[in-house]
């Protein structure tokens, strides 16, 4: 049967893709340029991954793997909308820095450099020209961005540390210990102020226009600057893993079941419509968990986890899991991955990475692979390896 939550009128919202950009500027010194990509027959990928021994570049076409930076820990990684570009933040020695990585030509720009335990945030400009970055050093901090000629520019931010999102004319949101704030990145004169006290999940939009956040269990959604909030799940919902489509007009999230315990819905709200709807139909093999959303770039499909709680003959629990892909709206599945769990699955275990409309990054039982959706045909990465980013050459 098909589930509703709330029902409520909300305003549309203007279509708007996640901020995005480039930096460019000279090759680090640490840092190797990737070869160029070439075209094979059908689905070829060049692909970055981190391992052990640091971030790696892999090429499908030449057949090559290669040291992209050595030795390179904690590593987070940003593409641009257009997935031409990506920028990535990683430690090195007593370092820690940011670059921006041209995934056709191999370029790599070095952006920005920090001491060791300095945290980044960025975020992609919508136009694709600019990254803003949050710097939280050990000592200093602020908001910084880079346009595409390799220039840094400070904000002039004080208490500010934190890059939320992009909103566009020359806005962002940004944030401290304490509140959220839209700022002028001319000067960093606070345009908005959205206090955090009291709420979790703090998730903005991709076009910077709207947050939605849990406050004493209950979900609600606002105006960026926390006007005309509206409560779209109770709290015996127990809302959990927010997810913004791309056009910032519909919500993804967690939902639990009204008849079974341990058992969770994936419901999307829809700004146009004002309703939350899910899906909680019985299927073959029971009732089952759907979980952890994850929307297509063009917005029109969604990822998602699926389990099925199971008892073996000595009275042993396992998962049986599934990674389904299926158009929104709409009914019609596609099962990816099909695999036996047992025990509590690493957080990786929910890696889901669009590369494009037609390609999905997954992890499984033998690493992470990148599967076409049409054809289901998956490409093994290296089982310890994490996949960065990756681009489809044809």
């Amino acid at each position: 049967m098909k589930g509703q939550i709330v029902k409520h009128s909300l305003w549309v919202a203007a279509a708007g893709m996640l901020a995005l950009g480039c930096a460019s500027g000279r090759v680090a010194e640490d840092v190797a340029p990737a070869g160029p990509a070439i075209v094979q027959p059908g689905d070829g990928y060049v692909m970055y991954y981190v391992d052990g021994s640091g971030i790696r570049v892999r090429d499908t076409g030449r057949g090559v793997d290669s040291a992209l930076v050595a030795g390179a820990t904690d590593v987070h990684a940003e593409p641009s909308p257009d997935r031409r570009r990506v920028a990535m933040s990683y430690r090195r020695g007593n370092m820690t820095n940011i670059i921006v990585v041209d995934g056709v030509t191999g370029r790599v720009s070095r952006v920005h450099g920090g001491p060791e335990g300095a945290e980044y945030t960025f975020a992609w400009s919508a136009a694709g020209n600019v990254l803003g970055i949050g710097y939280r050093g050990t000592e200093t901090g602020g908001i910084l961005v880079s346009d595409g000629n390799g220039n840094l520019r400070d904000v002039g931010c004080t208490a500010s540390n934190r890059f939320v999102v992009w909103r566009g004319n020359g806005e962002a949101v940004v944030s401290d210990d304490r509140n959220i704030y839209t700022i002028s990145t001319n000067d960093c004169s606070t345009l908005a102020t959205f206090p955090m006290q009291g709420k979790s999940d703090i998730t903005y939009s991709p076009n910077g226009s709207r947050v939605a956040f849990r406050r004493a269990g209950s979900l609600f959604v606002a105006e960026y600057d926390g006007a005309n909030v509206q409560q779209i799940a109770a709290p015996r919902s127990s809302a959990a893993h927010l997810r913004w489509s791309p056009d910032s007009r519909r919500l993804a999230f967690d939902v639990q079941s009204q008849q079974f315990a341990d058992v969770t819905h994936i419901a999307i709200y829809d700004f146009a419509t004002g309703q939350a709807t899910f899906d909680a139909e019985e299927r073959a093999l029971g009732m089952p968990t759907d979980a952890r959303a994850c929307w297509s770039p063009d917005g029109t499909s969604i990822a998602h986890e699926r389990a099925y709680q199971r008892t073996d003959g000595s009275g042993q629990a396992y998962v049986q899991r599934q990674k389904i892909v299926r158009p929104v709206p709409g009914s019609d599945e596609n099962v990816l991955l099909e695999e036996l769990v047992r025990g509590t699955p690493a957080e990786d275990r929910w890696l889901c990475r669009w590369i494009d409309d037609r390609h999905l990054a997954l992890q499984s039982n033998g690493g992470p692979r990148i599967y076409n959706v049409e054809t289901r045909t998956a490409y093994e990465l290296p089982r310890a390896g994490r996949l960065l980013y990756a681009r489809v050459v044809n």
